[in-house]
């Protein structure tokens, strides 16, 4: 195999910009971001695949009713929890919560992936990179999304929901939709969830509205909601959920529009609050919500260069 490596100061902006994104874009697959003590970044096209760790496996597993505020026995946050805001909040109010590149509205790509390492895990493959890259078109493929505390919780839902992959799974991991559903019974057994939604419905069909995507859609009426929404039928086709672009818009509709749980990134971000606790509701109650917390300050410190 031919290994090709492209280093790049990180430091010169202009030009790493533009080398970077292309290699991203354009480059050899797979591919593996890393950098050095001296801030050098690196692309490789050799990387040793990520999978997820043992305690990453549980990820988005544990739901049970999709409109459920169920409390797990992790601490659960108040509204008070997010006092270590204060600051963060006082950058928003003077207009600094926004993208690094501020004229252009595009996420610095560079600076976001050299800080990711610093704060999350030195490498990232190739499918990993095309989640991200995926997550921030969509982001910037909408004038009206300003504040990137919404996009840091995005990214953090789908890191966990994800085990760290950034691309669609199965529930379980699983790569078979029979493996998903046997994932969910054993769960079912072990007394973890009250219902094996992960059943067919209707009975004797094929269909399985287990866990899929960057967020783990769970349940036909969530599949037929969402699927309205986006004008595809996952409800016939549910494994569309699976496709990366799909799995986006789903992430992203999901959230923003309360659609999994009635609520939205907009309850617990705005100018007066940050409650990066309590925003675990809109996806799963209060399940692991305080890791992905701080999953999220990480991915915001990621994205600005600001740590909060």
């Amino acid at each position: 195999m031919i290994t090709t490596r492209i280093s790049i100061a990180v430091s010169d902006t202009d030009a790493a910009n533009g080398n970077v994104l292309s290699a991203l874009v354009e480059g050899q697959s797979p591919l593996c971001i890393e950098t050095g003590a001296d801030g050098a970044l690196t692309i490789s096209a050799q990387c040793a695949e990520q999978r997820p760790s043992d305690a990453d496996l549980l990820g988005g597993s544990e739901r049970d009713e999709p409109a459920s505020d169920e409390v797990s026995a992790e601490k659960v946050p108040s509204d008070a929890e997010d006092e270590d805001d204060a600051a963060e909040l006082q950058s928003v109010q003077h207009g600094q919560a926004r993208t690094s590149e501020e004229d252009t509205g595009k996420i610095d790509r560079v600076g976001f992936y050299v800080r990711f390492r610093g704060l999350f895990h030195k490498r990232l493959n190739q499918s990993q990179v095309d989640g991200y890259n995926a997550i921030f078109a969509r982001w910037e493929s909408d004038e009206t999304l300003t504040d990137v505390r919404w996009l840091a919780y995005i990214l953090a839902t789908a890191y966990h929901e994800t085990g760290r992959l950034m691309e669609p799974v199965r529930e379980g991991f699983a790569k078979t939709d029979q493996g998903a559903v046997n994932a969910v019974t054993r769960l079912y057994k072990k007394g973890r969830i009250s219902r094996n939604y992960a059943l067919a419905d209707p009975p004797g069909s094929d269909k399985h509205y287990f866990g899929r995507g960057l967020v783990q859609l769970t349940h036909r009426s969530n599949y037929e909601r969402l699927g309205r929404v986006l004008g595809i039928d996952l409800v016939n086709n549910p494994d569309l959920a699976l496709d990366l672009k799909t799995s986006v818009d789903i992430l992203f509709i999901g959230m923003i529009d309360g659609l999994y749980t009635g609520k939205k990134l907009a309850h617990y971000f705005d100018a007066e609050r940050a409650q990066w606790g309590n925003a675990r509701r809109i996806v799963n109650g209060l399940d692991k919500s305080a890791l992905i917390a701080g999953h999220g300050r990480k991915f915001y410190e990621a994205l600005t260069g600001t740590p909060i």
